[in-house]
């Protein structure tokens, strides 16, 4: 039982420490006044106001940029795609020929030999 008691003071000194200590860290890094502190929150939201409407116009105006690049961007990918398609197929002919080409090569060499 004493044991019991024992840990029991223990956490309620280190409860009782570490509140202390928050407290006292709370006073030394008090943020400012709240006048302050109301300025610096305008100042900060005209920033990102600022930066989300900068140079290249509204919010609005650069997702729109932002669709159109990706609409291009798609147009192109899906023209080279056509492009080595394309290339495949020629070249899926030409290797179709030239395999027919072999074969009627070793037909006509097996029919020799027959003779």
């Amino acid at each position: 039982m004493a044991e019991h008691n024992q840990k029991s003071g223990g956490y309620f000194r280190g409860l009782v420490t570490g509140v202390l200590i928050g407290a006292g860290a709370a006073l030394l890094l008090a943020p400012k006044r709240g006048e302050e502190l109301r300025e610096e929150l305008a100042q900060n939201a005209s920033d990102w106001k600022e930066k989300a409407t900068g140079p290249g116009g509204t919010l609005a105006d650069r997702a729109q940029e932002l669709k159109d690049r990706a609409t291009e961007l798609g147009q192109t990918m899906a023209q080279k795609a056509q492009e080595y398609k394309v290339k495949g197929q020629d070249t899926l002919g030409e290797v179709v020929e030239n395999a027919s080409d072999v074969v009627d090569d070793i037909t006509e060499h097996d029919a020799e030999e027959s003779v």
